[in-house]
């Protein structure tokens, strides 16, 4: 069985997702233009639903983003943290120390084992 593979584009320019911020009553919730962005994620994408482990590839532009999903033959990672959530804690962390400001990175890759 060969490993499953899809690529689209999201029409419009890339945004960042917001903070999440609180009400007055200590509410959390997702601002909306950040919800509506990865709704219109959502929506572009046709592809199959991937099972195991994968590598993305996404691509930023002015006008869009390119993404690219690729199933990888490998064991799921015995790790269960989410791997962005791991990269942006390294790239805060480093942030004033190595670099002045983390928007300075311009290409990551990642692996979790």
């Amino acid at each position: 069985m060969s490993p499953q593979e899809h690529a689209f584009t999201v029409k419009g320019r890339p945004k960042p997702k917001g903070r999440p911020r609180m009400t007055r009553r200590g509410r959390v919730y997702t601002p909306k233009d950040t919800l509506e962005y990865e709704a219109k994620i959502a929506e572009a994408y046709d592809g199959p639903m991937f099972e195991g482990p994968v590598l993305m590839r996404i691509t930023y532009t002015t006008e869009h983003q390119c993404i690219e999903i690729e199933e990888l033959s490998c064991e799921k990672s015995k790790l269960r943290f989410d791997l962005d959530n791991a990269i942006k804690a390294t790239l805060d962390g480093l942030n004033g120390i190595a670099y002045p400001d983390d928007n300075q990175v311009h290409h990551i890759e990642a692996t979790k084992l």
